[in-house]
């Protein structure tokens, strides 16, 4: 039979103010160390401790036309599933590791989907950049007009824009052409193009 107790004289034993053993259902709203104003069907102020020392802690969320969701926690994970689809969602590893889509995350974040696993990157609803791996390998897109690459003074050095020119040292500036550096360029070998390379001084290579 199930029991429910909210005070023990024994504090070495009963350390919660509200334990459940088994089943229970109860009427109403129930607040824990509230003094006595509940505005929800639970509320606790302080601490809340699952455990169960054979079997995996489990809170389900269920809603009528939606899908069943639980926070549940085994030996080695904590973990979001979506028991609708029989879905582990978000897994926190106990040595921290963190796994989206995969629930035996190798490396410290892993992303994982069934195709096209995206990351999409938004600054105040507006989507700037996005990096997907899908197929054919991994790629980094701009939605906002040009990818850029800073150094650690937060200064741009580099900029690839939406039409593909490249400009190292241009700044904000558009590029005139495919590639344009202001600076020096060193090579080792030869530089090959099969348009005009021009210079505003002269143009070694060797």
């Amino acid at each position: 039979m199930a029991k429910v107790r909210l005070r023990d004289l024994n504090p070495a034993k009963f350390l919660n103010k509200l334990e459940v053993d088994g089943g229970a259902e109860i009427v109403g709203s129930v607040g824990v160390g509230t003094g006595g104003t509940v505005t929800d069907k639970l509320e606790v102020v302080g601490a809340v401790r699952i455990s169960n020392l054979s079997a995996d802690k489990k809170i389900h969320f269920l809603r009528t036309g939606g899908n069943e969701f639980s926070f549940e926690h085994d030996t080695s994970s904590f973990y979001l599933y979506n028991r609708t689809s029989a879905t582990e969602l978000f897994t926190i590893l106990n040595g921290g590791n963190i796994g989206i889509g995969q629930g035996a995350p190798s490396e410290v974040l892993t992303i994982n989907s069934a195709s096209n696993t995206r990351i999409l990157l938004q600054e105040g609803g507006s989507s700037k950049g996005s990096v997907s791996a899908g197929g054919s390998g991994l790629y980094i897109r701009n939605h906002a007009g040009r990818i850029l690459f800073r150094n650690s003074s937060d200064a741009d050095t580099m900029a690839i824009w939406d039409d593909g020119k490249v400009g190292i040292g241009t700044g904000s500036s558009v590029p005139d052409a495919k590639l344009q550096v202001v600076g020096n360029i060193l090579s080792g070998k030869k530089i090959v193009a099969s348009g005009t390379i021009s210079g505003n001084s002269d143009v070694f290579a060797g």
